[in-house]
Formats: C-alpha cells, structure tokens, sequence
C-alpha cells in the first residue's frame, strides 16, 4: 500500500513539473489532485495504527490465557505425578500386608491346638483379612493404572503448555516487527507529506 501511495504521488508530481504551460484550469485540478491524496494518505495511518491497538489488545488476551493454560497444565501433570508415586507406596504396603497375614493363616493352620473352635476362629479372621488385602491390592493396582493413564494425558499437555510458552514467546516477537515496521512506515510518512508541502507551496 505505501509504495502504491508513493507511485501515485510520484506520477502527480511529475505531472506538476511537466505542464507548467497549461491553463489556469489545468493547475487548479491538479491542485485538487495533490490535496485530495494527500488528505486520502494523512487518513489511512490513523487506521494502521487503530488496527495495531487492536492487535495489541488481542495479543495481551490470547498471551494471558495461553500462559494460564501452560501453568494449569504443569500444575495437574504435577499433581498426577504425587498421587502416582503415594498409589504405589500403598499398593506395596498392601501387598507386604497380604503377605504377613497369609504366612499367619499358615503359621495357624500348621499349630496343634486343642480348641479346635478357637483354631476355626482363627482362620475364618486370617481369612477375612487375608480376602480384605487381596482386594485392597487389586483397587489400588488399578487406581495406579488409570493414574499413570491419567499422568500420560497430562504430560502430554504439558508438552502443549510448552508449545504454547513458545507461541508467546513468537507472538511477542511479531509484536516488536510489527512496531518497527509501524515506525518505518510514520516516518515515511512524514517524509511523503513534507514533499508534499513543499511541492503545494511551487504550485502555489
């Protein structure tokens, strides 16, 4: 767009300094010509620049949720990877329980006593702790498998988190492009509307 402005007022400039000769009317249009690119050019930076706000505006956004999303992430990967590691400390406890009283069952069974109810008694309680361990075992062995599960997803997003630091990181890079290439094109700008004066103030 600006080299297409430059163009343009580079052709009416040429103009201007072709036709000297013309008739008053032909001055007084080319007049208009100038003003009325040039007022046309003073306009459009307005709007660069209330695009750039927007941008702007747009860009703090999407960086504030995507850094939250990226700390979410890391704080439930986190989480997952505690309640991994305490399912299978309990897992192993259970397991050295279930152990212990299956060698107390056998350790009973193998003793001679003569209270033969007091020896059933015995085993029906080593039994019913021994079948209460089994099951605390296989809930925890399977808590432990949809938390590693789990653990996975969230290392995965956590990977995403980390692929989203680096698109603020980019994000805050194009910003910086963007602004110097905004302050190349004021300038330019600048210098197209003072060439602009100074050729009004010939024709004048």
């Amino acid at each position: 767009m600006l080299l297409g402005h430059l163009e343009e007022q580079d052709e009416v400039l040429q103009c201007q300094f072709s036709d000297n000769s013309d008739d008053e009317e032909s001055e007084g249009q080319e007049k208009s010509e100038i003003r009325r690119r040039s007022d046309s050019w003073i306009q459009k930076p307005g709007s660069v620049c209330s695009l750039v706000e927007l941008n702007d505006i747009q860009d703090q956004t999407q960086k504030s949720g995507l850094e939250n999303e990226g700390n979410d992430a890391k704080s439930v990967s986190k989480q997952y990877s505690l309640k991994v590691t305490k399912l299978e400390h309990e897992a192993e406890q259970a397991k050295v329980e279930l152990t212990e009283t299956q060698k107390q069952l056998q350790e009973l069974e193998n003793k001679d006593l003569s209270d033969v109810a007091l020896k059933v008694k015995l085993q029906k309680e080593f039994r019913r702790k021994m079948d209460a361990a089994k099951l605390r075992v296989q809930v925890l062995q399977k808590k432990h498998q949809n938390s590693k599960k789990l653990a996975s997803l969230s290392i995965q997003n956590e990977k995403r988190a980390n692929e989203l630091e680096q698109n603020v990181d980019h994000m805050k890079y194009q910003k910086v492009q963007l602004q110097k290439r905004l302050r190349e094109e004021n300038e330019k700008r600048k210098q197209l509307d003072a060439e602009i004066k100074r050729d009004q103030q010939k024709i004048k």
